[in-house]
Protein backbone atom coordinates (compact mmCIF):
# COMPACT_ATOMS: atom_id res chain seq x y z
CA UNK A 1 0.00 0.00 0.00
CA UNK A 2 1.28 3.54 -0.99
CA UNK A 3 0.12 6.72 0.60
CA UNK A 4 -0.30 9.81 -1.15
CA UNK A 5 2.42 11.26 1.03
CA UNK A 6 5.05 8.31 -0.13
CA UNK A 7 4.64 6.28 2.57
CA UNK A 8 4.97 2.61 1.77
CA UNK A 9 3.00 0.19 4.06
CA UNK A 10 3.30 -3.55 4.04
CA UNK A 11 1.47 -5.93 5.53
CA UNK A 12 -0.03 -9.61 5.91
CA UNK A 13 -3.49 -10.42 4.83
CA UNK A 14 -3.59 -13.96 3.99
CA UNK A 15 -1.40 -17.45 3.11
CA UNK A 16 -1.86 -20.57 2.36
CA UNK A 17 0.08 -23.75 2.10
CA UNK A 18 -0.55 -26.89 0.21
CA UNK A 19 1.54 -29.80 1.10
CA UNK A 20 3.62 -31.84 -1.59
CA UNK A 21 1.15 -34.94 -2.50
CA UNK A 22 2.25 -38.35 -1.88
CA UNK A 23 2.80 -39.00 -5.04
CA UNK A 24 6.23 -38.01 -6.83
CA UNK A 25 5.50 -34.13 -7.67
CA UNK A 26 8.35 -32.67 -9.63
CA UNK A 27 9.82 -29.14 -8.38
CA UNK A 28 8.53 -27.56 -11.40
CA UNK A 29 5.05 -28.91 -11.37
CA UNK A 30 4.93 -28.29 -7.58
CA UNK A 31 6.02 -24.12 -8.68
CA UNK A 32 3.06 -24.31 -10.91
CA UNK A 33 1.25 -25.02 -8.52
CA UNK A 34 1.66 -22.39 -6.00
CA UNK A 35 1.68 -19.73 -8.83
CA UNK A 36 -1.97 -21.58 -9.71
CA UNK A 37 -2.69 -20.98 -5.65
CA UNK A 38 -2.03 -17.01 -5.97
CA UNK A 39 -4.02 -16.34 -8.84
CA UNK A 40 -6.36 -17.84 -6.65
CA UNK A 41 -5.59 -16.00 -3.59
CA UNK A 42 -5.92 -13.01 -5.44
CA UNK A 43 -9.11 -13.30 -6.63
CA UNK A 44 -10.45 -14.41 -3.36
CA UNK A 45 -9.14 -11.08 -2.04
CA UNK A 46 -10.37 -8.78 -4.48
CA UNK A 47 -13.80 -10.39 -3.91
CA UNK A 48 -14.35 -10.31 -0.36
CA UNK A 49 -12.02 -6.78 0.58
CA UNK A 50 -13.75 -3.46 0.19
CA UNK A 51 -10.55 -1.99 -0.91
CA UNK A 52 -10.09 -0.43 -4.47
CA UNK A 53 -7.26 -2.82 -5.38
CA UNK A 54 -5.64 -0.97 -8.39
CA UNK A 55 -2.71 -3.47 -9.58
CA UNK A 56 -1.50 -6.74 -8.18
CA UNK A 57 2.25 -7.86 -8.44
CA UNK A 58 2.75 -11.52 -8.29
CA UNK A 59 6.63 -13.08 -6.71
CA UNK A 60 8.04 -16.04 -7.69
CA UNK A 61 11.79 -17.63 -7.62
CA UNK A 62 10.64 -19.69 -9.77
CA UNK A 63 12.30 -19.36 -13.38
CA UNK A 64 10.80 -22.05 -15.19
CA UNK A 65 7.05 -20.36 -14.12
CA UNK A 66 8.02 -17.36 -15.76
CA UNK A 67 9.12 -19.30 -18.49
CA UNK A 68 5.55 -21.25 -19.14
CA UNK A 69 3.69 -17.56 -18.35
CA UNK A 70 5.24 -15.90 -20.96
CA UNK A 71 5.64 -18.56 -23.37
CA UNK A 72 3.43 -17.12 -26.73
CA UNK A 73 4.68 -20.36 -29.28
CA UNK A 74 5.30 -23.39 -27.90
CA UNK A 75 2.25 -26.23 -26.64
CA UNK A 76 3.15 -27.68 -23.66
CA UNK A 77 2.09 -31.58 -21.83
CA UNK A 78 -1.66 -31.43 -20.37
CA UNK A 79 -0.72 -30.71 -17.01
CA UNK A 80 1.25 -27.92 -17.38
CA UNK A 81 -0.96 -26.45 -20.13
CA UNK A 82 -4.10 -26.19 -17.88
CA UNK A 83 -2.46 -24.49 -15.29
CA UNK A 84 -0.73 -21.71 -17.46
CA UNK A 85 -4.14 -21.32 -18.71
CA UNK A 86 -5.54 -20.77 -15.61
CA UNK A 87 -3.14 -18.45 -14.17
CA UNK A 88 -3.22 -16.32 -17.59
CA UNK A 89 -7.20 -15.90 -16.98
CA UNK A 90 -6.48 -14.49 -13.31
CA UNK A 91 -3.46 -12.18 -13.99
CA UNK A 92 -1.36 -11.16 -17.15
CA UNK A 93 2.23 -12.33 -17.87
CA UNK A 94 3.32 -8.89 -16.70
CA UNK A 95 2.57 -8.84 -13.42
CA UNK A 96 4.93 -11.70 -12.86
CA UNK A 97 8.50 -11.02 -11.67
CA UNK A 98 11.15 -12.85 -10.37
CA UNK A 99 12.61 -12.81 -6.74
CA UNK A 100 15.76 -14.78 -5.25
CA UNK A 101 14.84 -17.49 -3.14
CA UNK A 102 16.39 -15.63 -0.51
CA UNK A 103 14.34 -13.36 -0.29
CA UNK A 104 11.15 -14.98 -0.69
CA UNK A 105 9.35 -15.24 2.47
CA UNK A 106 6.94 -17.94 0.72
CA UNK A 107 9.90 -20.67 1.12
CA UNK A 108 9.71 -19.94 5.13
CA UNK A 109 6.14 -21.66 5.26
CA UNK A 110 7.64 -24.51 3.25
CA UNK A 111 10.78 -24.86 5.64
CA UNK A 112 9.43 -23.71 8.42
CA UNK A 113 10.31 -21.18 11.36
CA UNK A 114 10.20 -21.13 14.84
CA UNK A 115 6.75 -19.24 16.21
CA UNK A 116 9.33 -17.13 18.54
CA UNK A 117 10.27 -16.15 14.94
CA UNK A 118 7.05 -14.76 14.02
CA UNK A 119 7.27 -12.28 16.64
CA UNK A 120 10.18 -10.59 16.45
CA UNK A 121 8.56 -8.46 12.96
CA UNK A 122 9.56 -11.74 10.77
CA UNK A 123 9.23 -10.92 7.05
CA UNK A 124 6.60 -13.81 6.76
CA UNK A 125 4.09 -10.92 8.38
CA UNK A 126 5.46 -7.58 7.18
CA UNK A 127 7.11 -8.69 3.80
CA UNK A 128 10.42 -8.80 2.43
CA UNK A 129 12.89 -5.67 2.76
CA UNK A 130 12.42 -4.74 -0.99
CA UNK A 131 9.15 -4.16 -0.96
CA UNK A 132 9.26 -1.43 1.69
CA UNK A 133 11.58 0.69 -0.95
CA UNK A 134 10.43 2.44 -4.01
CA UNK A 135 9.64 -0.04 -7.21
CA UNK A 136 13.41 1.24 -8.53
CA UNK A 137 14.56 -0.85 -6.02
CA UNK A 138 12.79 -3.92 -6.63
CA UNK A 139 14.75 -6.87 -7.60
CA UNK A 140 15.24 -7.21 -11.40
CA UNK A 141 16.89 -10.36 -12.80
CA UNK A 142 16.75 -11.93 -16.07
CA UNK A 143 15.90 -15.01 -17.08
CA UNK A 144 18.07 -17.86 -18.23
CA UNK A 145 17.39 -20.63 -20.67
CA UNK A 146 15.53 -23.64 -19.43
CA UNK A 147 16.63 -26.81 -21.16
CA UNK A 148 12.92 -28.05 -23.39
CA UNK A 149 13.16 -31.16 -21.27
CA UNK A 150 12.52 -29.79 -17.90
CA UNK A 151 9.59 -27.38 -19.82
CA UNK A 152 8.14 -30.43 -20.79
CA UNK A 153 7.13 -29.25 -23.98
CA UNK A 154 4.06 -31.40 -26.14
CA UNK A 155 6.15 -32.95 -29.31
CA UNK A 156 5.77 -31.16 -32.42
CA UNK A 157 3.83 -32.81 -35.08
CA UNK A 158 4.57 -31.88 -38.49
CA UNK A 159 2.12 -32.64 -41.63
CA UNK A 160 3.63 -32.64 -45.57
CA UNK A 161 0.42 -31.78 -47.82
CA UNK A 162 1.07 -31.94 -51.25
CA UNK A 163 -1.74 -30.73 -53.75
CA UNK A 164 -2.07 -32.77 -57.10
CA UNK A 165 -4.36 -31.36 -59.79
CA UNK A 166 -4.79 -33.33 -62.63
CA UNK A 167 -7.06 -33.23 -65.98
CA UNK A 168 -8.75 -35.55 -67.30
CA UNK A 169 -9.88 -35.46 -71.04
CA UNK A 170 -13.53 -37.26 -70.89
CA UNK A 171 -15.61 -37.48 -67.75
CA UNK A 172 -15.07 -41.17 -67.48
CA UNK A 173 -12.41 -42.18 -65.82
CA UNK A 174 -9.47 -44.23 -67.47
CA UNK A 175 -8.28 -47.61 -66.08
CA UNK A 176 -5.55 -47.45 -63.55
CA UNK A 177 -1.87 -48.28 -65.08
CA UNK A 178 -1.20 -51.26 -63.69
CA UNK A 179 2.82 -50.94 -63.53
CA UNK A 180 3.82 -48.90 -60.86
CA UNK A 181 6.56 -46.86 -60.71
CA UNK A 182 8.65 -46.24 -57.65
CA UNK A 183 9.12 -50.28 -56.49
CA UNK A 184 11.38 -49.45 -53.82
CA UNK A 185 8.76 -47.15 -52.12
CA UNK A 186 5.88 -50.28 -53.02
CA UNK A 187 8.58 -52.53 -52.09
CA UNK A 188 8.77 -51.07 -48.66
CA UNK A 189 4.85 -50.70 -47.82
CA UNK A 190 4.36 -54.29 -48.55
CA UNK A 191 7.15 -55.31 -46.20
CA UNK A 192 5.75 -53.50 -43.65
CA UNK A 193 1.81 -53.93 -43.40
CA UNK A 194 0.53 -56.49 -41.47
CA UNK A 195 -3.36 -57.03 -42.98
CA UNK A 196 -3.78 -57.97 -46.35
CA UNK A 197 -7.15 -55.55 -47.09
CA UNK A 198 -5.35 -52.94 -45.78
CA UNK A 199 -2.30 -53.18 -47.92
CA UNK A 200 -4.75 -53.47 -51.19
CA UNK A 201 -6.02 -49.74 -50.11
CA UNK A 202 -2.66 -48.30 -49.80
CA UNK A 203 -1.38 -49.55 -52.75
CA UNK A 204 -3.74 -48.17 -55.57
CA UNK A 205 -3.90 -44.95 -53.89
CA UNK A 206 0.33 -44.97 -53.89
CA UNK A 207 -0.05 -45.72 -58.03
CA UNK A 208 -3.07 -43.88 -58.32
CA UNK A 209 -0.96 -40.67 -56.83
CA UNK A 210 2.15 -41.32 -58.72
CA UNK A 211 0.52 -41.46 -62.05
CA UNK A 212 -1.71 -37.98 -60.93
CA UNK A 213 -4.94 -39.37 -61.72
CA UNK A 214 -7.74 -37.62 -60.09
CA UNK A 215 -8.83 -38.53 -57.19
CA UNK A 216 -11.96 -40.09 -55.71
CA UNK A 217 -13.70 -43.53 -54.74
CA UNK A 218 -11.76 -46.39 -55.25
CA UNK A 219 -13.09 -48.73 -57.86
CA UNK A 220 -12.94 -52.89 -58.10
CA UNK A 221 -10.50 -52.13 -61.05
CA UNK A 222 -8.05 -50.27 -58.80
CA UNK A 223 -8.11 -53.46 -56.10
CA UNK A 224 -7.85 -55.85 -58.54
CA UNK A 225 -4.95 -53.27 -60.62
CA UNK A 226 -3.33 -53.17 -56.65
CA UNK A 227 -3.79 -57.14 -56.14
CA UNK A 228 -1.32 -57.57 -59.29
CA UNK A 229 0.95 -54.66 -58.69
CA UNK A 230 1.96 -56.68 -55.18
CA UNK A 231 2.07 -59.72 -57.23
CA UNK A 232 4.32 -58.74 -59.39
CA UNK A 233 6.76 -56.76 -56.97
CA UNK A 234 6.88 -60.01 -54.86
CA UNK A 235 7.61 -62.19 -58.02
CA UNK A 236 10.52 -60.20 -59.30
CA UNK A 237 12.32 -60.26 -56.39
CA UNK A 238 11.50 -64.24 -55.33
CA UNK A 239 11.20 -65.52 -59.16
CA UNK A 240 13.94 -62.87 -60.65
CA UNK A 241 15.83 -66.15 -62.24
CA UNK A 242 12.33 -67.70 -63.48
CA UNK A 243 11.23 -64.63 -64.69
CA UNK A 244 14.05 -63.94 -66.73
CA UNK A 245 14.35 -67.24 -68.22
CA UNK A 246 10.77 -67.50 -69.56
CA UNK A 247 10.85 -63.87 -71.14
CA UNK A 248 14.34 -65.78 -73.19
CA UNK A 249 13.66 -69.19 -73.26
CA UNK A 250 9.92 -69.43 -72.56
CA UNK A 251 10.69 -72.05 -70.23
CA UNK A 252 12.04 -72.27 -66.47
CA UNK A 253 15.13 -74.68 -65.22
CA UNK A 254 14.52 -77.79 -64.26
CA UNK A 255 15.78 -77.12 -60.94
CA UNK A 256 14.13 -74.26 -60.26
CA UNK A 257 11.41 -74.42 -57.41
CA UNK A 258 8.29 -73.92 -59.32
CA UNK A 259 9.05 -76.18 -62.56
CA UNK A 260 6.67 -78.61 -61.42
CA UNK A 261 3.93 -75.80 -61.92
CA UNK A 262 4.94 -75.36 -65.73
CA UNK A 263 4.81 -71.28 -65.23
CA UNK A 264 3.77 -68.79 -67.88
CA UNK A 265 4.53 -64.96 -68.54
CA UNK A 266 0.97 -63.30 -68.96
CA UNK A 267 0.41 -60.43 -70.91
CA UNK A 268 1.78 -57.51 -67.97
CA UNK A 269 4.62 -60.29 -67.02
CA UNK A 270 4.04 -61.84 -64.47
CA UNK A 271 4.44 -65.77 -63.70
CA UNK A 272 1.13 -67.85 -63.94
CA UNK A 273 0.53 -71.74 -63.34
CA UNK A 274 -0.51 -73.26 -66.89
CA UNK A 275 -3.26 -75.34 -66.61
CA UNK A 276 -3.60 -78.23 -67.82
CA UNK A 277 -7.31 -77.80 -69.09
CA UNK A 278 -7.60 -75.24 -72.05
CA UNK A 279 -11.35 -74.10 -71.10
CA UNK A 280 -12.34 -74.79 -68.26
CA UNK A 281 -15.79 -73.71 -66.34
CA UNK A 282 -13.68 -71.48 -63.98
CA UNK A 283 -12.62 -68.17 -64.68
CA UNK A 284 -9.11 -67.64 -66.02
CA UNK A 285 -7.70 -66.18 -62.68
CA UNK A 286 -8.66 -69.43 -61.32
CA UNK A 287 -7.45 -71.07 -64.27
CA UNK A 288 -4.15 -69.86 -64.67
CA UNK A 289 -3.21 -68.63 -60.51
CA UNK A 290 -0.59 -66.05 -60.07
CA UNK A 291 2.22 -67.87 -58.51
CA UNK A 292 3.53 -66.59 -54.96
CA UNK A 293 6.75 -67.41 -52.49
CA UNK A 294 5.37 -69.11 -49.48
CA UNK A 295 8.10 -67.51 -47.49
CA UNK A 296 6.98 -63.79 -48.13
CA UNK A 297 5.54 -61.57 -45.57
CA UNK A 298 2.68 -60.73 -48.05
CA UNK A 299 1.77 -64.40 -48.53
CA UNK A 300 1.04 -64.69 -45.00
CA UNK A 301 -1.45 -61.55 -45.10
CA UNK A 302 -3.09 -63.31 -47.98
CA UNK A 303 -4.05 -66.54 -46.08
CA UNK A 304 -4.96 -64.67 -43.15
CA UNK A 305 -7.44 -62.39 -45.12
CA UNK A 306 -8.79 -65.48 -46.54
CA UNK A 307 -9.37 -66.78 -43.34
CA UNK A 308 -11.44 -63.98 -42.24
CA UNK A 309 -13.31 -63.59 -45.08
CA UNK A 310 -14.60 -66.97 -45.38
CA UNK A 311 -15.74 -66.94 -41.67
CA UNK A 312 -12.63 -69.00 -40.04
CA UNK A 313 -13.90 -72.16 -41.62
CA UNK A 314 -11.54 -75.30 -42.46
CA UNK A 315 -7.99 -75.54 -44.00
CA UNK A 316 -9.11 -76.96 -47.34
CA UNK A 317 -11.84 -74.81 -47.69
CA UNK A 318 -9.68 -71.87 -46.94
CA UNK A 319 -6.94 -73.63 -49.61
CA UNK A 320 -9.79 -73.56 -52.26
CA UNK A 321 -10.50 -69.74 -51.79
CA UNK A 322 -6.73 -68.79 -51.77
CA UNK A 323 -6.29 -70.87 -55.26
CA UNK A 324 -9.16 -68.78 -56.75
CA UNK A 325 -6.52 -66.13 -57.48
CA UNK A 326 -2.64 -67.51 -56.02
CA UNK A 327 -0.65 -70.55 -56.57
CA UNK A 328 1.31 -70.60 -52.94
CA UNK A 329 3.94 -74.25 -53.33
CA UNK A 330 3.42 -75.67 -50.12
CA UNK A 331 -0.08 -73.88 -48.72
CA UNK A 332 -0.97 -76.25 -46.45
CA UNK A 333 2.42 -75.59 -44.25
CA UNK A 334 0.85 -71.76 -43.63
CA UNK A 335 -2.81 -73.17 -43.41
CA UNK A 336 -3.00 -74.42 -39.98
Amino acid sequence: MKYPDGTIHCSFVMGKVRNAPVKFTSIPRLELQAAVLSTRINKTLREELDLNIQSTTYWTDSEIVLHYLKNEKRRFQTFVANRVEEIRENSCPTEWNHVPGTLNPADDASRGINPSELARNHRWLRGPEFLWQPESSWPNVGLGEILDEILELKKETSANCTDVNACSESSQRKPMPQRPTGERALQWVISNSSDWDNLTRKVPWFIRFTHFVRIGCLTVEDYEAATLAVARIIQRSAYKQEIKDLETKGTVKSTSRIANLNPVLDSDGAPRVKGLVQRPPVTDAARQQIILPRKHSATSLIIRHTHKMIGHLGHEHGIAKVREKFWIPQISVLVR
